[in-house]
């Protein structure tokens, strides 16, 4: 089974190809989060060099957010245009269950957060049953204060473990009982979406290239100045 990995949640974009459970080529983006100009050319580049033809492709896997909002647009538009154009199965994994799912190793309980900006946090807790079942969302997700998100971490910091993309922001305020993922498990990896996808297309949980949405959770900074703006 072949596949096409499409990650642009974060600052680094990636994409992948795979072959059943095995990556066989990937790349990052431009760090300074050129997605549109660098998704296309990257992933011809990785058809090119395996010798694939897209048509061959079985699904491609996108994370969905929450993240920045030109990187999901742009990862999760291609995706959908993608499995639209070649008819293969198209799948969406939420990318804080993928940034729980690989610290499985460490704990079975997690908090996840990521910078919605002007000081704020996404937040959400997971579990992860030891049947290869995917992680669990223990509560919805939630965009909190850093106050908050300091309270919630220091009544939790002994069973759940921290990690994401903000910890780049709140690693030096955290309790010093907090438990905090290895720092390469703070952003997305390739290995971890591709598993959590084959869970997903094992249990026919597919998307619809018509329907599928990226996970924002929050207005876009344009949109809220707009707000206050009274338009």
């Amino acid at each position: 089974m072949k596949w096409l990995l499409i990650e642009t949640s974060g600052k680094t974009g990636q994409v992948a190809l795979a072959m059943d459970d095995q990556i066989l080529a990937s790349t990052q983006l431009d760090q300074q989060q050129k997605h549109a100009r660098d998704l296309a050319p990257a992933t011809k580049h990785l058809f090119e060099k395996l010798q694939w033809q897209p048509k061959e492709v079985d699904a491609v896997a996108v994370s969905l957010g929450p993240g920045s909002y030109t990187g999901l647009r742009v990862g999760l538009i291609s995706a959908k245009v993608f499995a639209f154009s070649t008819k293969c199965r198209l799948i969406g994994i939420p990318t804080f269950e993928l940034l729980a799912w690989q610290g499985r190793a460490l704990a079975a309980d997690w908090q996840v957060i990521e910078d919605a900006q002007k000081s704020r946090f996404y937040h959400q807790q997971f579990h992860i049953p030891p049947a290869r079942l995917g992680p669990q969302a223990m509560t919805p997700m939630q965009v909190i204060d850093q106050a908050a998100l300091l309270r919630m971490t220091a009544m939790d910091g002994q069973s759940a473990w921290l990690t994401g993309p903000a910890m780049h922001f709140i690693h030096d305020e955290l309790p010093s009982q907090q438990r905090i993922a290895p720092a390469a498990l703070w952003h997305p990896q390739m290995p971890a979406l591709l598993e959590l996808a084959f869970m997903r297309h094992a249990a026919g949980q597919f998307a619809s290239p018509e329907s599928l949405e990226p996970l924002y959770y929050r207005p876009s900074s344009a949109e809220e100045q707009w707000k206050t703006m009274g338009r």
